[in-house]
């Protein structure tokens, strides 16, 4: 399925190849013990964001494989969820208190947006699995096809209500803020105060690959 939606992304569609399989370089793309690791030993009085710790690409942004991610658009279509409904599944390794915190953060989407999260039924092909797996945090952008993770490892990813929304807003098709096409004309990035290792979470991505929805940088 995945090949399928790459095939539908045409040539004015598409991330240059180049560019992508850049930034695929500068993260890791499948999930593994390496981003978990360090969410592992992060402590609140740390005053780092976990979601900022791990190993993919900005950190916490998944990539499909092979073909899909050759061809990812974050303007096209297939990327989106119909009607602005995301059906959702729940792992049963989180605990209740990790549950609340998660369904708080679905009710504040219910409340803030327009966008409904709703429990997967049979009929759903296409849906987010809220993960619980050693493999920080973590959600692919936009609706990928089929089962597609969005990880919140314990306790890490669940301190607050912030992260699992950060997650969500990935797994709907938002970027970070600071990648914006346009962001250098409100802030100047000071590249020697990046730590080392990290100046991909500064990259300026291309205004055809990208809609601001009408909203001006915040």
């Amino acid at each position: 399925e995945l090949r399928v939606r790459a095939e539908l992304l045409d040539q004015k569609d598409r991330v240059d190849k180049g560019t992508m399989e850049n930034s695929m370089a500068l993260g890791d793309n499948i999930p593994n013990n390496n981003s978990g690791d360090a969410v592992a030993k992060w402590k609140p009085e740390s005053g780092k964001n976990p979601a900022e710790l791990g190993l993919f690409v900005e950190g916490d942004i998944l990539l499909p494989p092979g073909d899909m991610a050759r061809g990812y658009s974050l303007t096209h279509p297939a990327l989106r969820w119909p009607e602005g409904i995301v059906p959702y599944e729940l792992s049963p390794t989180f605990s209740d208190k990790e549950l609340a915190l998660i369904n708080d953060a679905i009710k504040h989407f219910h409340k803030l947006t327009c966008v409904r999260w709703v429990p997967r039924t049979e009929d759903d092909d296409d849906y987010v699995a809220f993960e619980n797996n050693k493999t920080g945090c973590g959600s692919f952008v936009g609706r990928i096809g089929g089962n597609q993770t969005l990880n919140l490892e314990s306790p890490g990813c669940l301190y607050h209500r912030g992260v699992p929304v950060h997650e969500m807003m990935h797994a709907l098709g938002f970027l970070h803020e600071q990648n914006r096409w346009d962001r250098d004309q409100y802030l100047t990035v000071h590249y020697e105060n990046v730590q080392k290792g990290k100046e991909n979470y500064f990259r300026v991505g291309k205004q055809e690959d990208q809609d601001g929805l009408g909203v001006s940088y915040d």
